[in-house]
């Protein structure tokens, strides 16, 4: 970690302190009809979640919205989507809720209370989760998608996206950052950008298992230019049915086998030994 990730991550860990011990709490009554959220870093609402709350509605049982007073607002940052149960239920606008109450919330940290939440709250997908951490400004996420932007593409969190230099497979992108670390990501990233150009299939699920999962086990083996020319010239048809040979691996495996086939067709030096990615599976497995 850099010096200047240091000083941030210390100047990060000291603003939440602070804002810890200006923080207050209370429960309190509130009118359903002054509760607000904030769709600046929060997921829209769904309706299926909340027909099944409605369903198995038990006045007893009812979490406990936390509220937080920002700006003159009082901004829903966890039950959302009991908030929407409750007004179908009281069908009414006015009507008083119980909540907890906090003051002294900034945005950002009202923010990562929403990407954190837990317990019997609807889970944050990982898509809205990127995006108020992004608000909160949480260093490992801002890294995260700095580094992605930095290599030509733009994640699409909460959205299918089939538009060029898009990453709509945000939960991969991210598994695979974090598996690969950031040098190995930042170079599969541009040689997927360098070979395809953008395409969106290409960063598709599958297709960033598979090169995660080649880029890992051949690193430092792979001839750049080999790689742009006989890769650039295979079709998604022809990686999926190469890829089809594989039924009985893992989906990332069938993919990385199909990449590390194409890239040996036609021999001559400089073949990648494909048993290498058997030893990997096994060890994975193991």
């Amino acid at each position: 970690m850099s010096r200047r990730s240091r000083r941030r991550n210390r100047q990060n860990a000291n603003n939440v302190k602070k804002e810890t011990n200006e923080m207050m709490t209370s429960m309190e009554t509130l009118d359903a009809a002054i509760l607000e959220r904030d769709f600046s870093y929060q997921r829209p609402v769904n309706m299926n979640r909340v027909r099944e709350i409605v369903d198995e509605f038990d006045a007893d049982l009812v979490n406990i919205l936390k509220v937080s007073f920002r700006d003159g607002h009082y901004y829903v940052f966890d039950g959302s989507h009991t908030l929407e149960a409750l007004r179908i239920v009281n069908g009414k606008e006015h009507f008083p809720v119980v909540c907890k109450l906090y003051k002294g919330l900034t945005y950002e940290r009202e923010a990562k209370l929403f990407a954190m939440q837990t317990g019997n709250s609807a889970r944050v997908g990982m898509p809205y989760k990127l995006r108020a951490l992004e608000q909160a400004g949480d260093v490992p996420t801002v890294h995260f998608l700095e580094v992605t932007r930095s290599c030509g593409f733009e994640i699409a969190p909460g959205e299918r996206n089939n538009k060029k230099d898009t990453i709509a497979a945000v939960c991969k992108a991210h598994a695979v950052y974090q598996s690969l670390g950031e040098e190995m990501y930042m170079g599969m990233l541009n040689l997927i950008k360098d070979t395809w150009n953008g395409d969106p299939w290409f960063v598709s699920q599958n297709m960033l298992s598979g090169m995660s999962i080649f880029y890992k086990t051949y690193a430092g083996k792979v001839n750049r230019e080999r790689f742009l020319h006989k890769l650039s010239a295979a079709s998604r048809i022809e990686i999926q049915r190469e890829a089809s040979k594989h039924v009985n691996m893992p989906v990332g495996y069938q993919f990385a086998f199909a990449i590390a086939a194409i890239y040996n067709h036609g021999g001559a030096k400089g073949t990648l030994k494909l048993n290498r990615l058997t030893i990997h599976m096994i060890e994975e497995e193991d």
